[in-house]
């Protein structure tokens, strides 16, 4: 993962987690090699919560596929989020390339409270990726007032400095 993203509007934290090797063997009937990645960046002077980047490299034999299978296991790990908005399919200005995109809360057991948060997925054949930035409710309590296209415009640009190539 790159020390900065989006020239340099997002900076690495170095004190996140690992890359969670049991998601690269769960996705290992999707992606041959599978190598997991991670990262979590702080935005810098735009206004948002933390931007995670959790993927897989390696061969992708069907990237719909593992696109679709990325999407359930981490829905899964958390918690079943409630989908406020989408999934929806972007294709960012100047890309040929669509993002599954959507709105979700999701519960946070240890401050007992939710998060909205906006994500954006995609699969080539190299890589598998889903993005996810998130504001609390308290600041933004509308989903309806997040704007899913100028995020995948934004990652639309992670994904060309995270890509496998």
């Amino acid at each position: 993962m790159p020390e900065t993203m989006v020239g340099g509007q997002y900076t690495r934290e170095h004190d996140a987690a690992d890359p969670d090797q049991g998601l690269a063997e769960l996705m290992s009937g999707q992606v041959r090699g599978a190598r997991p990645a991670f990262g979590v960046y702080r935005p810098g002077a735009e206004k948002g919560g933390l931007l995670a980047v959790t993927g897989v490299y390696g061969k992708i034999r069907d990237p719909s596929a593992a696109l679709r299978e990325l999407i359930r296991l981490l829905d899964r790990r958390d918690g079943d989020p409630v989908i406020n908005i989408g999934p929806k399919t972007i294709t960012p200005a100047g890309s040929d390339e669509p993002l599954q995109c959507r709105v979700v809360s999701r519960a946070i057991p240890v401050t007992n409270t939710r998060s909205l948060d906006m994500t954006c997925t995609w699969a080539d054949s190299s890589t598998v990726t889903h993005v996810t930035q998130g504001l609390p409710p308290s600041t933004h309590p509308n989903p309806n007032e997040r704007d899913l296209n100028a995020f995948a415009a934004r990652v639309n640009q992670i994904r060309d400095e995270v890509r496998d190539s």
